[in-house]
């Protein structure tokens, strides 16, 4: 007897748990993301505050979080009592491409993405008059290859081809020097840049 009524007031008090709002999500923690803001990121879960935990659909919300352009892989997880942990990795960002008044951040690969939900801060190189896909992800293949502290290095890309040399390029640099450079080989030559 005393064993069932345990396991009865057990289940009483489980279901009453899952009806009280000890069992709704009280705090959304987003890790890792260095671009995107928490609130961007959040968003895009589609997760709501004082849903129930218990409810969380952990394959849908990844999925929807990883249909954001920026996003590499996630992983959401439950964290008694009310927290719910979204841990992201976000595509490498290589650059800012400026087109009239608006800054669209562009990933390793070269894609520009359109709607980001990053603004530009200016830690990232400004990239100008890019106008050919091709060129781009040229540039963008060779800024994914240059070591971090020659990255940091670089504030804007113009692109200034010619009939004798489209792959021309001209580098501002936070240092205050001016660079014409080509894109061939570009992530190479840049390695000599400190010692010049």
């Amino acid at each position: 007897l005393i064993f069932y009524l345990t396991l009865f007031f057990l289940l009483m008090a489980f279901v009453v748990y899952l009806q009280s709002p000890f069992s709704h999500i009280e705090d959304i923690v987003v890790l890792n993301n260095k671009a995107l803001s928490d609130d961007t990121v959040i968003q895009a879960s589609d997760i709501s505050l004082n849903e129930n935990i218990w409810m969380l659909n952990r394959k849908g919300t990844v999925k929807r979080i990883q249909n954001h352009p920026v996003i590499e892989s996630v992983k959401v997880k439950r964290k008694l009592p009310n927290t719910v942990e979204i841990n992201v990795v976000e595509k490498e960002i290589i650059g800012f491409l400026k087109e009239e008044s608006k800054y669209h951040p562009v990933i390793k690969d070269g894609m520009i993405v359109k709607k980001s939900g990053i603004p530009y801060k200016g830690n990232y190189p400004l990239l100008k008059d890019f106008k050919d896909d091709a060129f781009l992800k040229h540039m963008a293949q060779e800024l994914n290859e240059l070591p971090n502290d020659l990255f940091n290095l670089i504030s804007e890309i113009t692109w200034n081809p010619t009939d004798k040399n489209k792959y021309k390029i001209e580098l501002y640099m936070n240092d205050g020097f001016i660079v014409q450079s080509t894109m061939r080989d570009f992530a190479d030559k840049m390695k000599s840049y400190p010692s010049i």
